[in-house]
């Protein structure tokens, strides 16, 4: 018998565990007996995370049943919007596992009132006019002619915050603007020194190699008028200018006359150099020209030399180079004479001295029996000739040696019997270029064909003359035994009535057949 228990947890509670049951002891045949045994949880409701509301801080830890969560409005909020009004309240876990959160419950942003006026805010109106609150801005506007710093290319415009306190920021002034100093005007220098403020005037001379009036004249002036935008009027030209100006219109007719133009001094087309890169256009005082020396060029044909030598338009109407009235030189690059190289024979004709980088490519070729490439055909070699050329950093390309061609490629000379020696130096003819060191018991022999070759043959052990070997010929003219070549030996083969006789000259010599027998005489 194990019967659970019903058990009843208090509002806010729920029944997390229950393991109470009646559990039957002792023997049931017997005496037994019940006995109540376990636990049972009751836990608290949790509420989950405390809700997020705008603008205020909490924890973010699940919070259980009758738990008071604290909220802090952040910096700038308060419950009611007043700068001094309640900033803290609290959010209790109920038992229906809920917060207590109302409908107006929250956080809401200070307010500071209207944008403000008066004499700080002087040359400046304000863009709004309803209250403002933390964090919003009020806008002004400087009017024409001001500036926050006074400066022609200064801000127009600042804006005040509204602060956590209620009160707004401090604001910014408009002040008068000024032109400043002289702005740089291209190829001209200021006379004027200084700030010019509204409505004066700045004054300068055109620069050496420049021309307002065209004409090239000395201490040509102009002036430029500060206006009540900051900035300065376009160029006031000298009176020589009227002229020029009442020119550029037709007879009879109104229109605007050109504005002034300070105009350099040219110096035409850009002058021809040979083997380089360059812009070829029009260029006036001031400008420069960079002349790019082709790969393989220097100024001075030396790889140190100068590869991009610049040229610069003078106020005379001249081009100068290094300050002098001449124009530069791109010359090849020299790699110096044209080298020896061993085994090979130079076969480029007309090569100069010395070898450039603009000089043809030097060709050389291998002396007879040498190629470039050792594994190549003795009898037609392909690989018996390489170029050098000479390079733009001043030296030759790599050349590839001529080595002596491997005249035992063949795998076919001299046989299994014997070893191909390759012969060095070669006398360039294939067949005398090499030899074969042969085996014991073999020899060097001469095998004609297309192609003639050497090759290991067996040297023929057998005594010389041949007719006398084994024992030769018996007053019958016949042969006592054959001769057999060996590995450096030889043996006999008898013929009918002879044997072998070993030794050190193998021979055949005539079988013995004994005593003759004596035979009885029939008797008459």
């Amino acid at each position: 018998m194990q019967t659970f228990c019903n058990i009843e947890c208090k509002t806010g509670f729920y029944l997390a565990k229950n393991e109470i049951r009646c559990v039957r002891k002792g023997d049931p045949l017997g005496y037994s007996w019940a006995q109540v045994q376990g636990q049972a949880v009751c836990q608290a409701i949790s509420c989950g995370k405390p809700p997020i509301l705008p603008h205020a801080q909490a924890s973010k830890h699940p919070a259980l049943y009758g738990v008071a969560i604290p909220y802090s409005c952040q910096l700038g909020y308060s419950i009611d919007s007043s700068p001094k009004g309640p900033k803290d309240f609290r959010l209790v876990c109920g038992s229906d596992g809920s917060f207590n959160v109302t409908k107006d419950l929250g956080c809401y942003k200070v307010k500071c009132g209207k944008c403000p006026t008066g004499e700080k805010y002087n040359n400046s109106k304000v863009a709004e006019k309803e209250d403002r609150f933390y964090s919003e801005k009020c806008h002004y506007g400087c009017n024409v002619g001001y500036t926050l710093d006074a400066q022609p290319i200064g801000k127009t415009d600042f804006s005040l915050t509204c602060l956590p306190t209620g009160e707004f920021s401090e604001p910014k002034t408009c002040d008068p603007v000024s032109c400043g100093a002289p702005q740089a005007i291209d190829n001209a220098k200021a006379l004027t020194k200084g700030e010019v403020a509204f409505p004066g005037f700045a004054e300068y001379e055109v620069n050496e190699g420049f021309t307002i009036i065209n004409d090239v004249k000395p201490g040509q002036n102009f002036h430029m008028q500060c206006q009540s935008n900051g900035k300065f009027s376009e160029i006031i030209p000298p009176k020589e200018w009227s002229k020029i100006a009442k020119d550029s219109c037709l007879v009879g007719r109104e229109c605007e006359p050109a504005k002034p133009e300070i105009e350099p001094v040219p110096c035409g087309k850009s002058p021809e150099v040979k083997n380089s890169i360059y812009d070829d256009k029009d260029y006036f005082f001031g400008q420069s020209l960079v002349y790019e020396c082709k790969d393989g060029y220097t100024v001075t044909g030396t790889i140190k030399g100068e590869k991009k030598p610049e040229v610069e338009c003078g106020s005379k109407g001249k081009y100068l180079w290094n300050k002098e009235n001449k124009m530069p030189e791109c010359l090849p690059v020299e790699c110096g004479e044209a080298p020896e190289k061993k085994n090979a024979q130079l076969v480029t004709r007309g090569v100069p001295s010395p070898v450039t980088a603009a000089s043809k490519v030097l060709m050389y070729v291998c002396d007879a029996g040498y190629s470039t490439a050792v594994e190549d055909n003795p009898y037609k070699p392909l690989h018996r000739t390489d170029a050098i050329t000479c390079q733009a950093t001043g030296k030759f390309t790599e050349f590839t040696d001529c080595v002596n061609i491997n005249d035992c490629s063949d795998s076919a000379f001299c046989g299994d019997d014997g070893e191909c020696v390759d012969l060095d130096p070669p006398t360039g003819t294939p067949f005398d270029d090499y030899k074969c060191k042969c085996n014991a018991g073999f020899e060097q022999t001469i095998m004609k064909g297309a192609v003639d070759t050497k090759q290991c043959t067996n040297i023929n052990d057998c005594p010389d003359p041949i007719k006398d070997a084994c024992g030769g010929l018996n007053r019958a003219d016949e042969r006592r035994g054959t001769c057999v070549d060996g590995d450096q030996t030889y043996t006999c083969t008898p013929s009918a009535g002879y044997k072998v006789k070993k030794g050190k000259n193998e021979t055949c010599i005539p079988k013995v057949c004994g005593k003759c027998r004596k035979l009885k005489m029939p008797t008459a």
